[in-house]
């Protein structure tokens, strides 16, 4: 029998006997010992949750908690309706609340109790910021309501529940399944195939918020972009913006958002923008290669010979080397490429220097790109693809419906999307193939939350302190 389900007088003995033993190794009774001789009750009462909390009872109120929830009862996290409310009054709850969030997103049951919580016992005040964290976690309806049993007997609590099963648990009318006999009705007429619509977050080049990437290469990859999460696809790896304030515990930090993503102009890294004031510059198989001040950079790429990243901007062109920006060329740019050795760039006026000496104007028109390995320049303009070799036009071919292209990561052809689908085309305006999104993007990777260990009464310790660096 769980200590739990003990009656009251039992369990005062059997705790005497246990806190004077060695630690059991179920962590819920150990949990529970620890409460017992923090707080050394008079006596052990069989009252409800909510009455245990009202009157100010913590062993009692978490005696109450493991006999409603078993083995299901949080173990981490504990603290966090008192430490909120405590950043509430400096207005510092909103990271508190986004790093929680994304961990019960990643399908931590514990992070997401501890929102319920809150949402049920703390102020009228942080109701709204807590609700809007809740409503981007998916749950199993089920689990929602076996934790509101603990305040289904206090009246105290009846109008937030009421409010919190309207906006979560809302009452679904009855349907009537009775099978009606009716005559069959004639065959319609085949409709006439639809377009189908693009989702609107998937690009070649760059993308705001979520969405995904496409980087045409053998094999094709494609970026997954969450609100915090950057995921390879078919098969790969699962980056966090998550930065955690020391490397003791995870479960303290700041969790930043992305607000926009783009691939390298070379296609050899992703630039994430994200939220704090630093970017990210991701390699292709998730290692962050450096930390960038946010700014007005419009363009990325890779020394050839350094292998260090390359930022452009109107201030000029920098290399990042330990996350320390050094200037290289001072003339503002648009766009710029390493070719042999040989510094191209490309300023907004369309004029291309080669090592700082004018070499070609282009055509007016809208802004061009250099391909990965710097032999061409393309550009969408007026329905057209135009590809630029040197100094002279190489092709132009029509593409009346394509709303953005990108160079393939070999540079031997280049990949546009259109109203319905992904076309691959030759360098001289060659169809070569067509993909949907479905069979350009790949298939999302599933969502394996990554095991909890709690051994020891030590690491359980620092599961109670999760917000200990951000309180005031």
């Amino acid at each position: 029998m769980e200590l739990w389900h003990l009656p009251a007088d039992q369990l005062w003995d059997r705790l005497n006997e246990l806190s004077q033993e060695q630690p059991p190794a179920d962590p819920h009774q150990q949990l529970l010992i620890n409460s017992f001789l923090k707080h050394a009750p008079a006596e052990c009462l069989e009252t409800s949750y909510t009455q245990a909390l009202l009157e100010g009872r913590p062993f009692s109120a978490l005696w109450a908690e493991l006999r409603c929830l078993g083995p299901q009862t949080p173990l981490k996290h504990r603290e966090f309706v008192s430490q909120l409310q405590q950043l509430a009054r400096n207005s510092r709850e909103r990271p508190a609340l986004q790093s929680l969030s994304s961990q019960a997103q990643l399908g931590d049951d514990d992070a997401l109790f501890a929102l319920i919580r809150a949402s049920l016992e703390s102020d009228e005040d942080l109701y709204e910021s807590l609700r809007q964290a809740l409503e981007t976690v998916r749950v199993d309806p089920f689990l929602w309501e076996r934790f509101l049993k603990l305040y289904q007997d206090a009246p105290e609590f009846n109008e937030r529940i009421h409010n919190f099963r309207q906006t979560f648990l809302p009452e679904v009318p009855e349907v009537d399944l009775t099978r009606l006999e009716l005559p069959l009705p004639a065959r319609p007429a085949k409709p006439a195939p639809q377009p189908s619509s693009l989702t609107p977050g998937w690009s070649l080049r760059y993308i705001k918020g979520i969405g995904r990437l496409t980087l045409f290469s053998r094999p094709r990859k494609a970026f997954d972009i969450g609100m915090e999460t950057v995921r390879c696809l078919p098969k790969g790896f699962l980056y966090t913006s998550y930065k955690a304030a020391n490397f003791d515990y995870m479960g303290s930090g700041d969790s930043r958002r992305i607000h926009a993503t783009r691939l390298a102009d070379d296609l050899s890294y992703l630039v994430l923008q994200c939220a704090g004031g630093t970017w990210d510059l991701l390699s292709l198989k998730g290692k962050v290669l450096a930390s960038i001040p946010e700014g007005p950079w419009t363009c990325y790429t890779t020394c050839q010979t350094s292998k260090l990243p390359l930022l452009g901007g109107p201030h000029g062109i920098y290399r990042v080397d330990q996350h320390n920006l050094i200037l290289v060329d001072k003339r503002p740019v648009l766009a710029f490429c390493q070719h042999q050795e040989k510094l191209l760039t490309l300023t907004s006026e369309g004029v291309l220097r080669q090592n700082n000496r004018r070499k070609w104007k282009l055509p007016p028109g809208p802004q061009a790109h250099f391909s990965p390995d710097g032999h061409y320049l393309a550009r969408l303009h007026a329905g057209y693809l135009e590809v630029f070799l040197h100094q002279s036009l190489y092709a132009k071919f029509p593409v009346p419906k394509e709303r953005e292209f990108n160079f393939s990561s070999d540079s031997q052809s280049l990949v546009t999307i259109g109203p319905e689908d992904l076309t691959h085309w030759s360098l001289d305006g060659t169809p070569l193939a067509h993909y949907t999104e479905r069979e350009a993007t790949g298939q999302p990777l599933p969502l394996i939350p990554p095991e909890t260990r709690r051994t020891t009464l030590q690491e359980m310790a620092q599961h109670d302190r999760f917000f200990e660096d951000l309180s005031p």
